[in-house]
């Protein structure tokens, strides 16, 4: 602009006025003579045209604010409404559209350069369909209670798809006061809105299931050497809802701790954090943990936590070391157990056959004089010719004493002597085992007694 007032000033510009054309981004400016000075040179002064504002929406009955105040629109015929003839410039316009539930509106700042220009500010409208996770809701538009929802859908509106409007929902339960996130109306019609507590109430709620967790995981628990050291729950992601029973959901992390022997024997402590996702039924007054499940969203940051010590990397080993002490007793029932019972089975071999060479390998290398002693014994019985067969073998006990075992059975014989008469005996006995190298072996019975014995019939 500056540029044509210099132009027009210029010495020649006189001659040439006749034939004065505004550049192409100023071609809303014309010159007009406007008189002479001393009747010989004529004066100009640059006019500024107004252009036209005209505006096309969707929608009847819609009022039009220019630069914040109303103004009267002309229609045109069709979906276009004019608004005047303004100065080129920059021009806010706002169009506002009277609904039931509210006023819906949207604002643009439109460039008035052109005489042709047709503004576009369309209402783009709705309806959305929202449920949410309570039998009873409220639904809030732009701050005001609009409609009331629950789990079924309920059909709300119209209202305008690209404008800002905040719509959110709030409802009451008897652990406090719920409220949804704010949502706006988009390209989706469809809207399943979740409530939550306030982190306080829900914090509340949290702090009193630490037994609820420690019980769940009591009964299902699995090896002991794998321990749940720690819960942390975190208040802010809480969710409350209704099906049937309330229920309340909420993240967590679980700290394991784990402890196991290596190849050298050596116990070592491992420990993992997983993120879950805890599901709670209220029942009799009691929330009663429904479900856990892996949670795969990452972990978000929360500012409050709720966290329970529910056992540690001591008790782990505490644990491990008794399920180890619980293996070896269990192996060394089997073991002892085996011994006996091949034991005495080749005892009666020996005692039938008199062939005492498999025996041998039972009996402990300090049992040399019981074996001696054993041998001339049973040899006696095998030169009578009277045969055994073992029916049964029971380890009744056993005491550790060192590297001394002292075993106790009850054993039951078929005894058959000489083939002229056949009991049945049982004999409660005593024996000294002892481990060579990683077997063990009888060094000795120390004491048998006869407890009973019955004849049969051939």
């Amino acid at each position: 602009m500056s540029d044509q007032l210099r132009l027009v000033s210029a010495e020649n510009f006189a001659t040439a006025s006749n034939r004065y054309e505004a550049p192409w981004d100023l071609r809303f400016l014309s010159l007009e003579t406007t008189g002479s000075t001393l009747g010989i040179y004529d004066t100009y002064a640059f006019r500024v045209d107004e252009y036209p504002l005209v505006v096309s929406t969707n929608y009847d009955d819609v009022v039009f604010y220019l630069n914040d105040e109303e103004i009267d629109a002309i229609p045109q015929g069709t979906d276009e409404y004019w608004l005047g003839d303004y100065p080129p410039g920059y021009y806010d316009v706002t169009a506002s559209l009277e609904l039931e539930h509210g006023d819906v509106e949207r604002t643009d700042m439109l460039e008035l350069f052109y005489e042709d220009d047709v503004f576009m500010l369309p209402f783009h409208l709705d309806y959305l369909y929202i449920q949410t996770n309570v039998e009873e809701a409220e639904l809030f538009y732009q701050g005001e209670a609009a409609a009331e929802i629950g789990l079924d859908e309920v059909e709300f509106g119209p209202v305008l798809l690209e404008g800002g409007e905040e719509l959110y929902v709030e409802a009451s339960s008897p652990f406090g006061d719920l409220r949804s996130m704010d949502f706006f109306a988009d390209d989706s019609n469809h809207h399943y809105i979740d409530l939550a507590l306030s982190s306080n109430d829900a914090k509340s709620i949290l702090e009193s299931v630490e037994a609820e967790i420690s019980a769940h995981y009591n009964r299902n628990a699995g090896s002991g050497s794998l321990m749940l050291e720690e819960v942390t729950l975190y208040p802010e992601s809480n969710l409350l809802f209704q099906h049937g029973s309330w229920y309340i959901a909420a993240e967590a992390d679980e700290s394991w701790v784990s402890a196991y022997e290596d190849y050298d024997g050596d116990i070592v402590i491992e420990e993992e954090t997983d993120r879950v996702y805890y599901v709670f039924e209220y029942i009799n007054d009691n929330w009663i943990l429904d479900q856990v499940d892996y949670y795969y969203g990452g972990g978000d940051f929360f500012t409050e936590e709720v966290s329970f010590t529910l056992n540690s990397s001591e008790e782990a080993v505490k644990e491990l070391e008794a399920e180890q002490e619980q293996r070896e007793l269990e192996a060394l029932d089997d073991e002892i157990y085996d011994l006996m019972n091949w034991f005495t089975i080749e005892s009666v071999y020996a005692v039938n056959t008199g062939y005492f060479y498999d025996l041998e390998d039972y009996i402990h290398p300090d049992g040399s004089d019981y074996q001696d002693e054993a041998f001339t014994y049973m040899e006696s019985l095998y030169d009578r010719n009277i045969m055994q067969s073992i029916d049964r073998i029971e380890i009744k006990n056993y005491d550790v004493s060192g590297d001394t075992i002292t075993v106790y059975t009850e054993e039951e014989y078929t005894i058959d002597y000489d083939f002229e008469e056949l009991k049945v005996k049982t004999f409660d006995s005593v024996y000294e085992v002892k481990r060579d190298q990683d077997e063990l072996k009888v060094v000795k019975l120390v004491e048998t007694t006869e407890t009973a014995s019955q004849d049969i019939d051939y």
